[in-house]
Parts: C-alpha cells; structure tokens; sequence
C-alpha cells in the first residue's frame, strides 16, 4: 500500500507540473496595452462639411462631367474640393494671364488637398499595420503556450504510463495492482481530456480604439478622418455596385468568421474593447484587420485614378 500511495503522490506532483505560468514578460504586456497602436494624428484630422447625397452632387456638377467620372467628382466632394473644380472648368476660355494665375492657384489648392487626404490615409494605414503586427505577435505568444500546454500533457501521461507499467511489476497485490491500473487509466483519460480543449490558453488583450468596431456599427467614427469615412461609406465609391466599402466588408464578415450568424457577429470580443482572447480569436481578429487594409488600399486607389484624370483634364 506504501507504494500505492507513493504513486498517487507522485501523480499528483505530476500532474500540477501542468500548471502554466501566465505572467506576460514586457514585451507581452506591451503588445496587450489598450494604447500600443494610438495615433497622435487623429487630433489633426481635418473638419469638412462633405454632401452625403451623392445623387445631388452628381445632378448638380454636371458642368464637371466632360472632364470627370462620377466617381472622380465623388472625390472631389470628399475632398472638399469641388468649388475649385467648377472654378477651373469656366476658366476654359479665358486666356487672360490673371485666368492662367488663378488656374495654377486652384490646381494647386486641390493637389494641397489630395496631400492632406493621403496623410490621413497613411495614419489609419500606419494603425491598420501596427494592429496587424499587435496581433499577429499575440497569436504567436499563445500558439507557444498552446504548444507547449499539449507537450506537456503528453509528457505527464507518458510518465503516467510507465508509473503504471512499473507500478504493476512491483506490486504483488491483485487489489493494489487493480488500483493503480484504474486510477493511472482515470488520469490518463483526463489528460486525453485536456488535449481536447480546442481553445486552449487565453491572454487579456485590450483595444479601447478599436477600428473593427467603427467598420462594424457603421456610425460616425471616432477614429477614421470625415475624407476617409465618405469613401469607406459611399456606396458609389465601393468595389462592388451598389455596395459601400463597409458594407461589402461586413457582408463577408459575418459570411466567412461567424457562419452566416449576424448575431454571433454581434457579440465577438473582436468588436469590443478587448478582454481574454482565445487563439481563435486573435486569428479572426489579425484577418478581419488585414481586410480593412484592403479597403483603405481601395481608398489608395481612387485617389491615384483621380490624379491622373486631374492631370489629363483639359480645362
């Protein structure tokens, strides 16, 4: 029975060898802060007022057409910039030195705010990459705990195991050896168990400034610049015809991460301001983020063409 007893005790020591350290090293902690990824350039952001009817801005900048697409002239109301625009196109006939002047101040005025809208991009882009990077380090941190969680549980039941294989050719003792044989089977099953939690560990991760929220509630931002929301929101400026940006975006969402379950959507930590993250979770947080890269390269984009149809317009 002595030994009997030692082998419990010995299953016991083993079994809280299975308990994980927890403590973050700095590196963690800092990566789990709720202001790792903040911007100093949101306070910058300009104030426009921007027409939201897009349909009333088309109707009524017709003059604009000949030299625009309507979603360059969707543009240039993001932009703030249509007043130049129209000014430019009754500048056509002129040939007045003052109209050349004038012609060059107003280019000028709307390249100026092409540059502006592009340092607003970059900074959400600059927030999008850092939450990116954030995430990613974090799924890695908890893959290494996850992996290191299952080696250890494989190697407590393989010393389980042979415990109980020397245990039964030492003890003579029918009862005794039938003892042993039943509670290394009862915690080697429990081990078994525990390789089965497919969530494995979670980490306190925070994001009080959560961009995927403003993506997923479609209200006014709180951390997109007035520019780059109409461009995200606009239905006319999305990839897909008749959908914005967003809403393209949250139509996937709720498709490809959450089975179709706008209710489930509804509730994931990935639009809270953070908690205890599974694995899971980071991996559909790190992706939905890499999605909403994508649409602020869409945003790239329709600047890029605007240039170039600005530069080849001729007033």
């Amino acid at each position: 029975m002595k030994k009997n007893r030692l082998f419990w005790l010995l299953l016991a020591i083993t079994l809280c060898s299975c308990a994980t350290n927890n403590r973050f090293n700095s590196t963690v902690k800092s990566l789990a802060a709720d202001d790792h990824c903040s911007t100093l350039l949101k306070s910058q952001y300009t104030t426009i007022h921007i027409n939201k009817s897009s349909d009333s801005v088309l109707a009524n900048n017709t003059e604009l057409k000949p030299y625009f697409s309507d979603k360059d002239i969707l543009v240039l109301n993001a932009l703030d910039a249509v007043k130049e625009a129209r000014e430019l196109a009754k500048l056509k006939r002129d040939t007045t030195i003052a109209a050349k002047v004038r012609y060059i101040e107003l280019k000028a005025d709307i390249n100026n705010k092409v540059t502006l809208a592009l340092s607003e991009l970059s900074s959400v882009s600059a927030e999008i990459n850092c939450e990116a990077d954030r995430a990613r380090e974090m799924i890695n941190y908890v893959d290494n705990l996850n992996a290191k969680r299952i080696n250890r549980i494989w190697a407590t039941s393989f010393v389980i195991g042979a415990a109980a294989v020397a245990a039964g050719v030492l003890i003579k003792n029918d009862d005794a050896n039938n003892g042993v044989a039943i509670g290394a089977g009862i915690a080697g099953a429990g081990l078994g168990f525990m390789t089965l939690n497919a969530k494995g560990k979670k980490v306190n991760y925070y994001h009080k400034t959560n961009l995927l929220n403003d993506f997923w509630t479609g209200s006014e931002p709180k951390n997109f610049s007035p520019f780059v929301w109409y461009m995200l929101s606009e239905k006319k400026l999305g990839t897909v015809k008749g959908k914005s940006l967003l809403e393209d975006l949250r139509e996937w969402w709720i498709d490809a991460q959450f089975e179709g379950s706008k209710e489930e959507a509804a509730k994931s930590i990935v639009f809270s301001e953070g908690g205890a993250y599974t694995a899971a979770d980071l991996y559909t947080r790190s992706s939905m983020i890499n999605q909403v890269q994508s649409s602020v390269w869409s945003i790239h984009q329709s600047l890029n063409i605007f240039l170039l149809d600005l530069n080849k317009a001729r007033f």
